[in-house]
């Protein structure tokens, strides 16, 4: 239960600290985080959905992080994660969210 704390706290504050241009929010409960995106200044590839185009860039990297609607990209990393794997985890986001940016 500690670590399920400690572990939301590092994803909820690297997310908000990283002030990214693309997330428009981040909601959730506990490990089950939702991270909002902001389309319109997404570079998605037509007749492709926000959030699965996102998805499937960190597929690509080795990260599953499914859909969780048109414009939600959604973690949920098991309850033992690690505070280097969660790390890692947001590293890839970001580096994801950043190829997604117009330019």
């Amino acid at each position: 239960q500690q670590n399920v704390a400690a572990r939301t706290r590092q994803i909820r504050e690297t997310i908000a600290g990283c002030d990214h241009p693309l997330v428009s929010e981040v909601r959730g409960l506990g490990l089950l985080v939702g991270i909002g995106l902001n389309v319109a200044k997404m570079n998605i590839p037509e007749g492709k959905l926000p959030s699965i185009h996102l998805s499937a860039i960190l597929l690509e990297a080795g990260l599953i992080a499914p859909p969780a609607g048109p414009n939600t990209l959604r973690l949920l990393p098991p309850l033992n994660v690690s505070e280097e794997e969660v790390s890692q985890a947001l590293t890839q986001v970001h580096s994801a969210l950043d190829e997604c940016l117009i330019p």
